[in-house]
């Protein structure tokens, strides 16, 4: 009702306006009905009426050409309005494309490494439980699969008692307290003789070893071999040297925790200057998850360098007196390899690795 009130009004103004000047009716019925399309919104047939209008005799060109402008303005409006409506349509199309290939990006990455995950679970479960029920996290590093902390162990597999020792021995079997206390035991293992890491077993130089001695069911004890495997993959491993060094390997192996920390293994603990040393910053250790704790060793009746070492066996004999071992210093970058003359007198870390 209202829109026909308006027309009426706009009709009888536009008719009163021509009377008034005088105009011809073919001005002022075109003028009259571009009005009315115009308050329609119907630019286009408004401004084809006024154009008619303009070319009448008698009219007022300059009044329809300023009606003709504002059409052209609301046109040009439209068209501004329909083309923002089209890009936005445009973008919220293509950002819809776009984040539906994200999420199938996304599902296929995740299948992938769902399918990864079961692949090195079935080489490399994430724990391994002894003899005692201790439940050992593990670690698979290249193609190994290893415990990622120090066997702690009072029994072998078989259920067979291992000592413990006080003194040295290389006959007889024995496991011994880091640091001469019982309870570091939770968090640094055992450590044990040659006889009770071996249980009897011959050497071994092979990879794998096929030597399970103190390891659990379907684990054994490295040889100098499989130890050497490990550190060829570190160093060949950018991510794992410190500062581009390929034997600055250390870090990497060595846990964020015990080394140098006079709080957790008593005031002998040192902490060194040597950016790439394992007590330098030890928040920047263990990329490689292996957890290296520095729980010493034991040498004939007496212990050593418990927060400044850590000495693991492989079951690699080097002679009578002497076994194949890897170790790691508070002080140096490098992980060191054999220990020396006759340390068969002594008692070592033990890392098993799955076979």
């Amino acid at each position: 009702m209202k829109k026909l009130i308006l027309l009426f009004v706009i009709m009888t103004l536009t008719l009163a306006l021509a009377a008034q000047n005088n105009y011809s009716p073919c001005y002022t019925n075109n003028m009259s009905k571009g009005n009315t399309a115009f308050s329609q919104g119907k630019y286009s047939e408004a401004k084809t009426y006024y154009a008619t209008a303009k070319q009448c005799a008698g009219g007022n060109p300059s009044a329809a050409q300023q009606k003709i402008n504002a059409c052209d303005a609301k046109l040009k409006a439209q068209k501004e309005a329909a083309e923002a409506k089209r890009r936005a349509e445009a973008e919220a199309v293509e950002a819809k494309r776009k984040a539906e290939e994200k999420a199938e990006e996304a599902a296929r990455q995740a299948e992938a490494a769902r399918i990864a995950e079961e692949k090195r679970l079935a080489l490399c479960p994430r724990t391994v439980t002894d003899y005692d029920g201790n439940v050992y996290n593990t670690v698979f590093i290249g193609t190994q699969c290893w415990m990622a902390e120090n066997l702690r162990t009072t029994h072998y597999a078989n259920g067979a008692n291992i000592a413990i020792g006080s003194t040295g021995s290389r006959q007889s079997a024995y496991r011994y307290y880091p640091g001469n206390s019982s309870a570091e035991v939770r968090l640094f293992g055992y450590l044990y003789n040659w006889p009770a890491v071996m249980h009897g077993s011959l050497s071994s130089s092979r990879n794998p070893s096929r030597v399970q001695g103190v390891c659990p069911y379907g684990w054994h004890v490295p040889s100098s071999s499989e130890w050497e495997q490990l550190t060829d993959y570190l160093e060949s491993q950018e991510k794992y040297r410190c500062n581009g060094s390929k034997s600055y390997i250390a870090k990497s192996l060595a846990s964020t925790e015990g080394w140098g920390d006079s709080e957790m293994c008593g005031p002998g603990a040192m902490r060194s200057t040597n950016t790439c040393s394992v007590s330098n910053n030890p928040t920047t250790n263990n990329i490689s998850g292996f957890s290296v704790l520095p729980a010493g060793s034991f040498y004939l009746d007496s212990y050593f360098t418990f927060g400044n070492g850590a000495f693991f066996w492989s079951a690699t004999e080097m002679s009578e007196g002497s076994a194949h071992n890897i170790y790691l210093r508070h002080d140096v970058t490098v992980v060191y390899k054999d220990d020396g003359y006759n340390n068969k007198h002594g008692a070592f870390s033990v890392r098993c690795v799955r076979d």
